[in-house]
């Protein structure tokens, strides 16, 4: 159930009215599970108040745009409602692709609309280049500890899920694959074989707070 906006797209009233009636075509059986998708917490809590069952919300969630981290992560802890995560490795961004760039050469590589908007991302999060690069930084070097060694990308899906895991009630990643290769970097992860330890985890929050910290949905 996705819906833009009520100040654009009507009232609350017209917003429940139509998540009642998805609950009502879930009652005929017509519809076997409700999910939300971009909700925030105050839409997110109105469906679930006017007693829409929800068993996901689909947002976007990364080591850049934590956003879910400031109200919709314990909401969904206490309702037992998972997430669906997008834009994880932030379009490449947080890959072993960007280590070692200058920010001008990083720039040079956004060439897609996607890229663009997980850039923007980062600079909400900190227009300081050697900041993302110390993130980079520590991505790597918990990735090279592992056996077998793992990549940025992994490591950074493996904070994400370790975070629903932590700080929600679970979920799962949709990841964009391209080709064989991003299946191939992922691996250790699809198997529930990649789990970060605390160390790691206070590793990188450490870098995180360096930025800016999550103060909205």
């Amino acid at each position: 159930f996705h819906w833009w906006s009520l100040e654009k797209d009507g009232s609350a009233t017209t917003f429940l009215k139509a998540g009642r009636e998805l609950t009502r075509l879930k009652g005929e059986g017509k519809i076997l599970h409700l999910a939300g998708c971009n909700m925030d917490t105050t839409n997110l809590k109105l469906l679930v108040d006017d007693g829409m069952a929800i068993e996901s919300n689909q947002v976007q969630y990364s080591l850049v745009d934590r956003r879910p981290e400031f109200r919709l992560l314990p909401y969904c802890k206490e309702k037992g409602i998972k997430l669906a995560i997008f834009g994880v490795v932030a379009g490449g961004l947080l890959s072993n692709e960007f280590l070692g760039l200058s920010r001008r050469e990083a720039q040079g590589r956004l060439h897609s609309v996607s890229r663009r908007m997980y850039w923007s991302s980062l600079e909400r999060w900190s227009s300081d280049w050697s900041l993302f690069q110390r993130l980079l930084g520590a991505l790597q070097e918990i990735g090279a500890a592992q056996r077998p060694q793992q990549p940025i990308a992994a490591v950074a899906c493996a904070w994400a899920l370790q975070q629903m895991e932590d700080k929600g009630a679970g979920g799962g990643l949709i990841l964009g694959v391209r080709d064989a290769r991003h299946l191939e970097e992922h691996t250790a992860l699809l198997r529930g074989e990649l789990r970060l330890t605390p160390e790691d985890m206070s590793k990188i929050q450490a870098v995180l707070d360096q930025g800016a910290r999550p103060s909205s949905d």
